[in-house]
């Protein structure tokens, strides 16, 4: 990062061109992580593991958490991806709260513009049916006039996150294709009744991916959830497949399949797919996180971000 704020937003971001294989880690923000934490995280995920973004997962609502996140991602160097979470509750309010948060807080912190690559409204909030296609869509709309000093082509992001099966439920929910900035696409195979392995995986893969191509239209594409479990204990909130296989082995099987389709994927729209492993730790959610609750590594890794 400079030494100052820049004055502008001109040549800032990457082009989508670039950004496809690896960006970086889902990371779970509800234990409401330190100022220190934050930036431990992310400089840790920026320098040993060549992460470009961090794709927030969850929330927490602790005062002054979303200037925390913003000048931890400074400190980094390292770009964020932050994300209105609805929750599991029922609340019809609480996320337009934080909506408004983070949106005050963007438009308050100088640094905000240059590290909030985009601002999801939702993970799978349709398959959650925490609110309706038309009104997503809608909400995605006031939340880009809101930022309008920062949007725009290369430049702040605004979208949802969201399963292929969460869109088909909602008819394919058309104006939300319409409306969102980029694709954030969440591929969890996992749970697909025919990938009892990882290895198994590419067919489930391949049809969630040409799902989002074909209503896409042409729009970037990023995988902001994918992965597999290393263990059985803990599968979210879907049941555990009765045949599927939940191991370490299994875990670094999957993440090598997408690494070593870079080629494929790269020649995607816009530059091809850019994915982020779900999740960084086992802190965030036990079994999926790619390090242990120490935050050890499970497995050696050094997938590709660019091929």
């Amino acid at each position: 990062m400079p030494g100052d704020v820049p004055a502008s937003l001109d040549g800032w971001w990457c082009s989508k061109q670039d950004e496809y294989a690896f960006m970086g880690f889902s990371y779970d923000t509800s234990s409401c992580p330190s100022a220190s934490d934050l930036v431990r995280d992310f400089t840790r995920q920026r320098k040993d593991f060549n992460a470009r973004y961090v794709r927030l997962y969850s929330a927490c609502d602790r005062a002054g958490f979303n200037d925390d996140l913003i000048n931890a991602a400074w400190s980094a160097g390292i770009g964020i991806m932050p994300l209105v979470w609805f929750g599991f509750d029922g609340s019809t309010t609480l996320y337009k709260t934080r909506i408004n948060k983070l949106v005050a807080t963007i438009k308050r912190n100088p640094k905000a513009p240059y590290v909030v690559r985009s601002v999801t409204i939702g993970s799978e909030p349709l398959f959650d049916w925490a609110i309706g296609a038309n009104d997503l869509a809608a909400t995605i709309v006031d939340v880009r006039k809101q930022l309008a000093p920062y949007t725009g082509k290369e430049k702040m992001q605004i979208t949802t996150s969201e399963m292929p099966y969460g869109y088909t439920i909602h008819g394919d929910a058309p104006r939300v294709f319409d409306t969102v900035s980029v694709i954030q696409g969440n591929i969890l195979p996992f749970f697909d009744g025919a990938a009892s392995t990882a290895k198994k995986s590419w067919n489930a893969i391949m049809w969630n991916y040409n799902y989002l191509i074909a209503k896409g239209k042409g729009k970037k594409i990023y995988f902001t959830q994918t992965g597999w479990p290393s263990n059985g204990e803990s599968s979210g909130s879907a049941p555990l497949p009765r045949d599927a296989i939940a191991s370490v082995t299994q875990m670094k099987n999957y993440f090598e399949l997408l690494d070593s389709q870079c080629a494929f994927f790269k020649a995607g729209p816009q530059g091809g797919v850019g994915w982020f492993a779900h999740i960084y730790s086992d802190n965030g959610l036990p079994g999926w996180g790619v390090l242990d609750s120490q935050l050890r590594p499970k497995f050696d890794f050094d997938w590709k971000t660019s091929c």
